[in-house]
């Protein structure tokens, strides 16, 4: 399609439409091999030429990149990508592009022969099976002993057998390869032997590199597990080049692979390798670690440990770690505690609808936005942290605050609609409880309330709090939130009740008369 000039199969119209996620695989494998590259998008409107009436009719203009010309109605000019040079070889190959590049990139490094061989090879079946028809176990997933088996025409190792027909078509195929590309079909086996076939695998499936990670299990340069008995293929290989997979999506087995010397690895992919520093929390440890890394992919070339990491990345690690486990490990002081639950009150109750500025709009502050969110609220307060216990006592009311958009104003408003404390008519200063923002409670000694009729509110008025009226003890005698109502009828059941357990309290008949007070009679002066 790159080469029609359709790169994107919504600009034809099919029958039946490729599959999206078939289709962006296949293309990423040829961007991968080099088939194709990606155009940006100013680059595209320059080279895209001039679309008429859906009709195709195109010349690039002052352009060295070769363009088709097209004249065709189920066609309109849509790409993204272009065909390489390379890719145009591949195509001319006829090849699925995995071995077409197999065999360009093989003659490119001198082994053109091995290369048609090794294509022509993992184009047919296995030659390969056991010489007991009743041995149904898959053939040894070495893929050096099919090379030597074509070039030997026999069985490589005791108990195997050749299917010769199959050699005689994979010869046939690698023949009719080498003179497409021009090769003279070699005297002798020995340079078929002596080709790279680890080296040539890679280069066709460079999706399928891999790295050992138990004895039957490797770990592909994407990620992803597969199994594998490495024993059969090399017991001592670190790395790996697999050719066929297969099993299911859920468990993948190779089939045919081949041992990957590194420095091979390293010199065929070098522009892929990255180098980056890795900085985590060990919990086991309890401190912050960090290793300079070289990966290629999920693959781990090589690590060292950083002694002292960058403090940027020490910050990112106690972070990071923070989303793993929870903000339920940071300084949740009582007042950092209320602080949360008071700001998530004014959400509650003064919604986004009902602010037309952005200095009053009241974010969220549940638990679980902040955990998502914990890298934006509290990372710009973590200068000069490096350990979980120096962020462990942090105080976690100036980052909570700092979320506010409205700056000073919202501060001050939140104080005045959800304020700490609320002071009583006795004088005490009395801190509210917000952990339910429907229902926010003061808890008061009732005799610190005498002479007040009307329940106290917040959120300028909105919500009545729900008073928790205590004994001189401490514990809820009662809990209204019609506080003129308790005076005039509960508050007598309660003295009844009450008054004996403590005689040297006041237990007036007229409490909405008396003077509030958090003293006993004798320091009254009754």
């Amino acid at each position: 399609m790159a080469l029609w000039g359709a790169a994107d199969p919504t600009s034809l119209r099919w029958l039946d439409v490729p599959p999206t996620a078939a289709f962006s695989q296949a293309r990423d494998l040829l961007v991968r091999l080099g088939a194709l590259e990606i155009i940006k998008n100013e680059e595209l409107k320059i080279k895209s030429g001039v679309v008429n009436d859906g009709f195709l009719g195109m010349k690039a203009h002052n352009s060295s990149v070769e363009q088709p010309t097209f004249n065709s109605s189920f066609l309109i000019f849509n790409s993204s990508v272009k065909p390489t040079a390379h890719g145009r070889k591949l195509a001319a190959l006829g090849l699925p592009p995995r071995l077409g590049h197999l065999v360009v990139r093989g003659q490119e490094l001198g082994h053109g022969s091995g290369a048609a061989a090794l294509a022509a090879l993992l184009a047919e079946r296995d030659l390969l099976r056991w010489a007991s028809p009743t041995d149904t176990r898959p053939a040894p997933p070495d893929l050096r002993l099919r090379l030597e088996a074509y070039a030997n025409g026999r069985a490589p190792l005791p108990g195997l057998a050749l299917h010769h027909a199959t050699l005689q078509r994979v010869r046939d195929v690698a023949r009719n390869l080498m003179n497409r590309l021009g090769l003279r079909e070699p005297s002798s086996n020995q340079a078929i032997m002596q080709s790279p076939v680890s080296l040539l695998t890679a280069l066709a499936y460079p999706d399928r590199l891999a790295q050992r990670e138990t004895h039957d299990r490797l770990r592909l340069v994407t990620g992803q597990r597969v199994s594998l008995n490495t024993k059969e293929v090399d017991p001592q290989a670190t790395f790996f080049a697999v050719a066929h997979l297969a099993g299911t999506s859920s468990a993948p087995r190779a089939t045919l692979a081949a041992p990957l010397e590194q420095d091979e690895l390293e010199v065929a992919f070098a522009d892929q390798i990255a180098t980056t520093d890795e900085v985590r929390y060990d919990p086991a440890a309890q401190r912050v670690t960090g290793r300079r890394v070289r990966r290629l992919g999920a693959l781990l070339l090589a690590e060292t440990v950083i002694g002292q990491p960058e403090p940027a990345l020490v910050v990112r690690a106690l972070l990071s770690y923070l989303q793993e486990v929870g903000i339920s490990k940071l300084n949740w002081t009582p007042a950092a505690r209320q602080l949360q639950q008071r700001l998530e009150f004014m959400r509650q109750h003064f919604p986004a609808s009902e602010s037309t500025l952005e200095e009053e709009h009241w974010p969220a502050f549940d638990e679980e936005t902040l955990a998502q969110k914990v890298e934006q609220w509290l990372g710009p307060h973590l200068t000069g942290i490096k350990t979980l216990s120096d962020m462990q006592r942090l105080d976690l009311t100036e980052p909570l605050l700092a979320r506010l958009p409205g700056g000073w104003n919202q501060r001050q408003a939140l104080d005045r609609l959800a304020p700490a404390a609320l002071e009583v008519p006795s004088g005490s200063h009395i801190t509210l409880d917000y952990s339910d923002g429907a229902a926010p409670v003061l808890a008061v000694k009732l005799q610190e309330l005498f002479g007040l009729t009307e329940t106290p509110t917040v959120a300028g008025g909105r919500v009545p709090l729900l008073l928790h009226l205590l004994s001189p003890g401490g514990r809820p005698a009662q809990v209204t939130r019609d506080l003129r109502s308790f005076w005039e009828r509960g508050y007598f059941e309660v003295r009844k009740d009450l008054k004996g357990r403590y005689p040297r309290h006041p237990w007036p008949d007229k409490p909405m008369e008396h003077i509030p007070t958090r003293l006993t009679k004798k320091r009254l002066g009754q």
